[in-house]
């Protein structure tokens, strides 16, 4: 908890500071500058959150694998790889992984989680999967990219081609804030501290506000997946640690505080570990945090 989280400055938020909103462009630009400063970020709080059944989002993922039907494997936005070595550390041999990511220092550490005869990794956009043949994917996972996608539409478009008759696209995407005890105030208060330095941040949202929607996200995957079975289920995660902990991974694992400045962040730490303090009980505090598992089934 005694390495800083490096400020992310950027075209898109000098975009942002002007009151101009971004481009896709600057977005990647942004994505790609947090990503250089602090690779493999979104890790420690993403492993801890867990479901009722124990499961954290890569666990959730990987369930959905079933090697006695499904060959080939993309994980789409794979940042270090920790999805994919998981997946490979279950179901080994049995069936063959790619890993699709634009940075090239979260690729740097996927290579060197995992590696073997049947996994391969590439740098590319989400948007151009020209790489991979049509109708040759069995699995399409997503952890947490899809959210950050902009513009989101050719992406599922992508998905949509390559993925094979029968085959299954597998997201994590955000959840409805309210219904996770304490998210919105953690939110709120983030964000709070990161209008302090950029005024104008509440007014542009990362990728495509319509992935935040469940509904939305329904009627732009049903658009680009003609006849598939769409399921958006909800789901629930925790995460019990001592109040310091909490407020330093819960900081770093929003891109919000990676524009802050040190005197900022330390302050915003600092108040969130006194909002987990609170409701401390025996030495541990709970973060609860609501995200969504979309589901896309092709027809056979």
């Amino acid at each position: 908890m005694d390495e800083q989280i490096k400020c992310s400055e950027s075209y898109w938020t000098r975009s942002v500071e002007r009151g101009d909103k971004p481009s896709g462009v600057s977005l990647r630009d942004h994505l790609l500058t947090v990503h250089r400063a602090d690779t493999g970020f979104t890790e420690t709080c993403a492993q801890h959150c867990r479901d009722d059944e124990g499961r954290n989002t890569y666990d959730i993922l990987a369930d959905l694998i079933d090697p006695r039907r499904d060959d080939l494997v993309l994980d789409l936005g794979c940042g270090s790889g920790l999805l994919m070595g998981l997946c490979h550390k279950r179901y080994g041999q049995q069936i063959k992984l790619i890993g699709v990511d634009m940075s090239p220092d979260e690729l740097i550490l996927a290579r060197r989680r995992v590696s073997g005869r049947n996994v391969r990794f590439q740098q590319a956009l989400a948007q151009d999967l020209s790489f991979i043949q049509t109708n040759s994917l069995d699995v399409v996972l997503c952890h947490w990219a899809l959210t950050l996608m902009d513009p989101v539409d050719p992406v599922l478009d992508e998905l949509n081609r390559t993925i094979a008759r029968g085959g299954l696209l597998g997201a994590i995407t955000d959840g409805q804030m309210t219904s996770a005890p304490g998210y919105a105030e953690i939110h709120y208060l983030i964000y709070d501290f990161v209008q302090r330095e950029y005024p104008n941040y509440s007014r542009f949202e990362f990728g495509d506000p319509r992935v935040r929607s469940s509904t939305e996200l329904i009627k732009i995957v049903d658009a680009a997946f003609e006849g598939a079975a769409i399921e958006v289920r909800p789901v629930l995660l925790r995460w019990q640690a001592s109040a310091s902990v909490l407020a330093w991974e819960v900081a770093r694992f929003f891109y919000a505080t990676h524009v802050l400045s040190q005197t900022l962040r330390t302050a915003l730490v600092r108040e969130l570990r006194a909002l987990f303090l609170a409701q401390d009980q025996g030495g541990e505090a709970c973060f609860s945090m609501p995200v969504n598992l979309l589901l896309v089934r092709k027809p056979a």
